[in-house]
């Protein structure tokens, strides 16, 4: 049976062969590139002063902590209310 595609080149290759190289390259490439990013993940801690000073004591410290997921990376600052 004769092959319909034939190279130029040596016998047995066919056009395909030429392009392994840069097709490997190219593979490589993707395989280790970060997937494109649409959504972030928010991560906000806050510490803030509480309220009046108690006789005798320092001033309360509070934390706030809040996450968010799935935010769109286009998101503007209002947006994330």
């Amino acid at each position: 049976m004769a092959h319909a595609h034939r190279s130029s080149g040596a016998s047995g290759y066919l056009e395909n062969h030429a392009n392994y190289a840069a097709q490997c390259e190219h593979w490589a490439k993707l395989a280790y590139a970060l997937p494109p990013m649409d959504t972030i993940t928010l991560d906000i801690s806050a510490v803030h002063e509480g309220g009046a000073c108690k006789k005798g004591h320092g001033v309360p410290i509070g934390n706030i902590h809040k996450g968010k997921r799935d935010v769109n990376v286009r998101i503007n600052a209002p947006g994330l209310c």
